[in-house]
């Protein structure tokens, strides 16, 4: 079960706060660049602060297990989940080539960072801020405004539109997968560790995976998403206990 947070307007502080969140990211980029940072990505600049605010909060407001960071319950499409996991990181791991060893322990830092920001933000906070609209809703707004984040790739010129237009499917799909996971199961723990291997993987690899190969498992994951969060989840994943303020003074 997910507790909502109870905010006057949802959608629109949803949304402000992914802005936000980009915002960081854009400025971090353009302090990257100014002062010629010898950095791979802006990203760790403006995560960083952006992590130990949330653990800060959580930490103060006693909030760490209604965000998620609570052992996994048997959900009852536990094996289409994990399966669906193993599956991704083998396809994933098998298309990139081989590793480059020496960066894997950064590259996996890295990444536990970006899943413990995205996985906390997207799916511990604004999923549940949007479930007072129910589970069908918050479950696919809260998908797409993490897809349509990252299409901040494209207007920051890193990369083409069909390039971009792959990662934001992906994202989405990536969305409606880790929100039915986290809804199923009541922990985040599952699509965090998923989130920073995946990455890993990617990142530490020798090649890029292809196109077909993203195509593939974005469905598997569409399906599966499908399954757990229609399925599986529906409006059981609300909770009828008190909503709490997302603001704890």
């Amino acid at each position: 079960m997910l507790t909502p947070i109870r905010t006057r307007h949802p959608l629109l502080l949803s949304a402000g706060l992914t802005l936000g969140l980009l915002l960081a990211i854009t400025l971090a980029g353009t302090a990257v660049y100014l002062l010629r940072l010898p950095l791979p990505t802006p990203v760790p600049v403006a995560f960083v602060p952006i992590a130990v605010a949330l653990a800060i909060w959580a930490r103060r407001s006693h909030q760490w297990s209604e965000l998620g960071y609570r052992r996994p319950r048997p959900g009852r499409y536990a094996m289409i989940a994990a399966g669906t996991i193993v599956l991704v990181l083998a396809i994933t791991a098998w298309n990139i080539g081989s590793w480059h060893w020496d960066t894997v322990p950064g590259w996996l830092a890295f990444t536990l960072l970006v899943a413990f920001v995205e996985e906390t933000f997207f799916r511990g906070i604004v999923l549940r801020m949007l479930l007072p609209y129910g589970w069908t809703t918050a479950w696919i707004l809260s998908s797409v405004i993490f897809g349509l984040g990252h299409a901040i790739n494209l207007i920051a010129g890193y990369q083409s539109a069909f390039t971009t237009l792959v990662q934001v499917c992906f994202a989405l799909a990536w969305g409606l997968f880790a929100a039915a996971v986290y809804a199923d199961t009541g922990s985040i723990w599952p699509v965090f560790v998923f989130h920073a291997l995946f990455d890993a993987i990617q990142l530490a690899g020798v090649h890029q995976t292809t196109t077909p190969v993203d195509l593939t498992t974005l469905a598997m994951m569409v399906y599966a998403a499908m399954v757990i969060g229609i399925r599986g989840v529906g409006n059981s994943a609300v909770t009828s206990s008190p909503m709490r303020s997302l603001v704890v003074i």
